[in-house]
């Protein structure tokens, strides 16, 4: 069967009225449907989002008390061996001597103390200390 190519024409004419209205229905439809799945994405990255930025306050809350005890255990820490040290300093200044077992263990504990922030007397008295005379033990 062949067709006119006027058949064609008015096959396009009558239609046209309705795909248009149909065509656009459609496209609304399927735009709707995909902005609603991006809605949902959306609102699935943004409690993902607000998740990890709890998590991340939460770590930062725990860093800082962490901080906070480390501060407060190099302090405990820092004040201990500066006891240790200024007995054991002095005890070795009024003798007038030490020990190079002495020397060895309280150039370690001093070590220690300056590497916490120690200073001052202490540092005065380890420099007088180390002027002094290496004995033996008897």
């Amino acid at each position: 069967m062949v067709q006119e190519p006027n058949d064609f024409i008015h096959f396009v004419q009558a239609i046209t009225p309705i795909a248009g209205p149909f065509l656009t229905t459609v496209g609304g439809i399927v735009i709707a449907k995909i902005g609603s799945n991006n809605n949902k994405e959306l609102t699935t990255i943004n409690a993902r989002l607000t998740t990890l930025q709890k998590t991340a306050d939460d770590n930062k809350s725990t860093v800082g008390l962490v901080k906070d005890e480390l501060e407060t255990l190099k302090t405990s820490s820092r004040s201990s061996r500066r006891y240790t040290l200024y007995k054991d300093l002095e005890t070795a200044i009024e003798r007038g001597w030490t020990t190079l077992e002495e020397r060895r263990e309280l150039a370690k504990l001093f070590e220690s103390y300056t590497a916490l922030g120690g200073n001052g007397e202490i540092e005065t008295m380890y420099d007088m200390y180390c002027e002094l005379p290496l004995e033996r033990e008897n």
